[in-house]
Formats: C-alpha cells, structure tokens, sequence
C-alpha cells in the first residue's frame, strides 16, 4: 500500500530527531493498536447480540418467526468446544466466554488509551492535527483488515435469520420426513445458487483479466520484425484457447446451475397442498411451514450473494 502523503509532509514538516521520531512511531503503534481493539470488539459485541437474542432490530411488520432467540454464532460455538468445558447450561457457558473475551478487550482498549495519552502528553509537539495525520495514516492500513470484519459481521445476521427460520420450522414438524424436506431443499437452494453466484465472477473476472502483454522467449529474439510477428500469433492462441477454456467451463457451471434450478422447483412444487400426497407416516407441510422453507432459502440466496459481492469487491 501507498504511503500516506500527508502523514510525509508531516514528517518532513516537523523534520524530527530521531527521538521525537521514535515518540511518533510508538504513538502511532498505540494507536494502530486501539483501532483493531475497537474493530474486534465491535465483532464480538455482535457475537454477544446473537446469542442473547438482541442482534435483529425489532421490524413493524410481524414476522412468522422469532427475531429475540438466543442464537450463538457457529465461531463461539467452536471456540468453547475447543475448551473441554463440562458445565451443562450451554447457554450460560456462551454468555460468560464472549463477556470474558470482551472484558478483556476492553481491559486492553483502556490500557492502550492510558499509555496514548501519557506519550502524547510527554511530546510537547504534539497536536490533534498530528494526530488526525496518523489516524488517517493508519485507517488506510487497516481498510482490509476492517472490511473483513465489516462481513463477518453481515453474515452473522443473515447466519441467525437462517437459523432461527430453522428452529421455527422444527417447532412445527411432527416427523422426519417434514425435517428432511426442509434439509433437502434448503440443500438444493444452496447448490442452486452457488453456481448462479460463480457464473457471475468468472464473468467478471473474465472482463477484468488481462492476457500477457510480453513472453520471456519471445523477448528474447533480437529481430523486431518476428519479434512482432511471434507476439500476435502467441496472443491470438492465448486469445482462443482462453475463450474456449471460459465456453467450456461456463457450460459446466450453467448446466449445473440449471439442474439444481428445476430440482428445486420441483420440490417446491411437491411440497404444495394441492400436489402434496398424505399418508400416516409422511403428513403433508402446513402452508405456514411452507413459507418458511421459502424465506430460508431466500435468506440463504441473499447470504451467497452477500458472500460473492465480498470476492468481487476484494478481488477485482
């Protein structure tokens, strides 16, 4: 990444010895320090809203399932397998695992704070506009590392929408079979929409990729003139044989998205009152399960799409 330019001409503004440059380059490590303290506690604020049920703001219009269950994200959920712990209350053992770790950021956020403003003070050059010039300095380090975290945050809340539209769902079943039914197609959404959200990026990708501009080998040949004549032929093959490579894959990937594509409507299809066969074994889907199966698997589209404009944003 490009150097700040203000952050320079700050530099070259105050033209510091190397002890006030020392002084600036561990104020500025104080405060690269708080600003990633900041950005994981927000992370793990949001890990705490999903499991005490506060994470989904409150909507006017009524939902068919609840937005205040105790959700605990699959990542907290890991972390304290992790520990062996064997206290039976689950909940209780999430609850106290994130208020633990965030006690403890905020125990460091407080100690990095106390030691910026001691330095700060002891640097009688010291200004709020130096301090805007490194906190600029170091956001532009830390876009990354913040966007990142800015996702994993969205996902969490299209992770408890899924999961709570699940636990609604099993709250109305009465067999296996009504559980498979929301598995499987659930399952063939995912796939669905998965190779919908990959066409799009090779798409992508495709226009935003460029062919070599030069060959080792080629360059190697002292005539201009064959030189030339070398190059647009090796870019006309590269040209056709990426074309092809691209048709062939793109097939693949439209194949398959269309196979899981009509799977899915035919389960849907299957699963509707006037098409549903009863049995004692297998009873059908009330119509209140059915739009929940429907507002999972849109929550479920929404989340790989929110996932695929991520890879787009990050990698083009």
């Amino acid at each position: 990444m490009k150097q700040h330019k203000s952050f320079q001409q700050l530099l070259l503004q105050l033209k510091p010895t190397s002890h006030v440059r020392e002084q600036l380059r561990e104020i500025a490590i104080l405060i690269y320090k708080i600003m990633v303290i900041q950005t994981y506690h927000l992370l793990w604020t949001a890990y705490l809203k999903s499991g005490t049920g506060q994470l989904i703001l409150q909507v006017q219009t009524q939902s068919l399932y609840s937005l205040t269950s105790s959700i605990w994200p699959k990542q907290v959920t890991a972390m304290v397998s992790m520990t062996n712990t064997n206290s039976v209350n689950e909940n209780e053992i999430y609850l106290n695992f994130v208020n633990k770790h965030l006690l403890k950021l905020n125990a460091q956020l407080r100690s990095y704070k106390h030691n910026l403003n001691i330095k700060a003070n002891h640097y009688s050059g010291y200004t709020l506009a130096i301090q805007n010039c490194i906190e600029t300095y170091i956001e532009q380090h830390l876009q990354s590392f913040r966007l990142n975290i800015e996702h994993h945050i969205e996902l969490l809340h299209y992770d408890y929408h899924i999961r709570a539209l699940k636990l609604e769902y099993l709250r109305h079943c009465s067999n296996e079979y009504q559980k498979q039914q929301l598995k499987e197609i659930c399952q063939t959404k995912y796939a669905q929409e998965m190779a919908e959200q990959e066409s799009r990026l090779i798409k992508q990708q495709m226009n935003y990729s460029n062919l070599p501009n030069q060959s080792t080998l080629i360059d190697s040949i002292q005539s201009i003139d064959i030189r030339q004549q070398l190059f647009n032929e090796y870019k006309e093959i590269a040209v056709q044989s990426r074309a092809n490579l691209f048709h062939v894959y793109m097939k693949s990937i439209e194949d398959e998205r269309q196979e899981y594509r009509k799977k899915f409507e035919d389960q849907m299809e299957k699963i509707q009152p006037i098409h549903e066969l009863t049995d004692d074994n297998n009873p059908k889907l009330s119509p209140i399960m059915i739009q929940l199966i429907d507002q999972r698997c849109q929550k479920i589209t929404e989340r790989l799409k929110c996932i695929y404009r991520f890879k787009a944003q990050i990698t083009l």
